[in-house]
């Protein structure tokens, strides 16, 4: 090839890269093999002229596809389900979702009133267990057990009721200090307790 030849090869490459439409990797293939044709002398540059001119024609046989007639964007789905989401009502969690408590059996709901009763006896037995032999009259276990009594006397229900938000309160703070410790590892209280 002559340097005519050469220069209409490298403005056909230019020409080819202004046009629209055209293969972005294709160009940079081509880009690179002018570069290297440019650098290149004798033999070595007339082949790699050649194969220049075979992949701007190959370029120039591709029909470039207009825009407004091409495919929608892959993602364009995904935009359309997402808007879709964000619009529907959100489910609410599984851990609102109950079903309804089946009624009490008969013979459960006629023994309630005896278990609380025999709960609060524990509960006072166990109040009085804690109050130390030579505690003063104000010691605040003593006084603790006191009030305790005198609830039983004077109002049984109340301190039963008293002894249900006490027990329902210890289980929430012990499910609470649980969901605090990481997975798997249990405390020394309870380890001691399985043994």
């Amino acid at each position: 090839m002559n340097a005519a030849a050469d220069e209409d090869v490298f403005a056909a490459l230019a020409a080819r890269r202004a046009a629209p439409g055209a293969e972005p990797v294709a160009l940079a293939v081509a880009e690179a093999l002018a570069r290297r044709a440019a650098a290149a002398e004798g033999e070595t540059r007339r082949l790699l002229l050649a194969r220049l001119q075979r992949r701007i024609d190959a370029i120039s046989n591709v029909p470039a596809v207009p825009e407004a007639a091409s495919a929608p964007p892959p993602w364009a789905g995904l935009c359309s389900l997402v808007d879709r989401l964000g619009r529907a009502e959100a489910p609410p969690p599984r851990s609102q979702v109950r079903a309804p408590a089946p009624p009490p059996l008969k013979t459960v709901a006629a023994l309630q009133p005896t278990v609380g009763r025999l709960k609060t006896e524990h509960r006072l037995r166990q109040a009085r267990a804690q109050v130390p032999e030579n505690a003063g009259p104000l010691h605040s276990s003593r006084v603790v057990h006191r009030m305790l009594q005198t609830l039983h006397a004077d109002a049984p229900a109340y301190l039963q009721a008293l002894s249900a938000s006490v027990e329902a309160l210890a289980e929430l703070e012990r499910a609470f200090e649980a969901s605090l410790r990481p997975a798997g590892r249990e405390s020394r209280g309870e380890k001691r307790r399985q043994r």
